[in-house]
């Protein structure tokens, strides 16, 4: 598997995750509306993450970039995610600020996933105070 869908499935099935336990939470509470709100944005937020993905990739085998068929994936990806706000706002089952707050959710897991990442490493000492701790037993 390649780096970049290594990446996709990551933050994929990370956010996807965290919308079902957040969506199925807010049902459980009595806000249907909210939890289908973050179901529907999420899947699309997914969506776009992956075909931003492929888009990257399209871009630098074709010519460079100067075909139309990037164009195409970019203008694809902004209708794809005008496509959950559009019916939040048309169908009273989905809240709208819920979709809003799903659509977002693939950079919130990468947010989330970078601070892990550096608190991780903080945590753990340099290979240089590894070497000086080394030299001190």
């Amino acid at each position: 598997m390649t780096p970049h869908r290594k990446l996709q499935v990551r933050y994929s099935t990370g956010a996807l995750s965290l919308a079902a336990v957040l969506g199925t939470g807010c049902v459980l509470a009595g806000w249907p509306a909210v939890g289908k709100g973050l179901a529907l944005g999420t899947v699309f937020s997914a969506l776009n993450f992956i075909l931003m993905g492929e888009g990257v990739v399209l871009k630098f085998a074709t010519a460079g970039g100067r075909s139309l068929i990037p164009f195409m994936v970019m203008i694809g990806r902004y209708v794809m995610l005008a496509l959950p706000i559009i019916v939040a706002i048309k169908q009273p089952a989905f809240d709208l600020p819920a979709t809003v707050a799903g659509v977002f959710m693939v950079q919130v897991c990468i947010i989330i996933d970078a601070v892990h990442t550096t608190l991780k490493e903080r945590r753990q000492p340099s290979a240089r105070t590894q070497q000086a701790l080394r030299r001190l037993r």
